[in-house]
């Protein structure tokens, strides 16, 4: 079974949407890093694994516009599909 690996390049919209990400989430940062006194010790621990579980999903939406041609095309040539969508929080780099 042959196994295909896309390289999805950003599109203006969608860097915009990371770029607005990034900003709002370096607010909340600065929010928590100025209440920190008044806050659980476990707050700063989930406010960064929330940052990265959303940023993960982010990338891995930004992705589908790629995946969907990939999918369209195969299906309309007659061929069966199987997705698995797995991240390893390592990035891939392309020989």
């Amino acid at each position: 079974v042959p196994i295909t690996v896309a390289t999805h390049a950003l599109s203006a919209a969608q860097r915009a949407e990371y770029d607005a990400a990034a900003r709002f989430w370096l607010d909340l940062a600065a929010e928590l890093r100025a209440r920190a006194p008044r806050l659980p010790a476990s707050a700063t621990s989930r406010f960064w694994s929330a940052h990265q579980r959303f940023f993960r999903l982010l990338v891995t939406a930004a992705k589908l516009p790629t995946l969907f041609g990939a999918v369209d095309a195969a299906l309309g040539s007659g061929k069966s599909v199987v997705v698995g969508l797995l991240g390893t929080g390592e990035a891939y780099a392309v020989p």
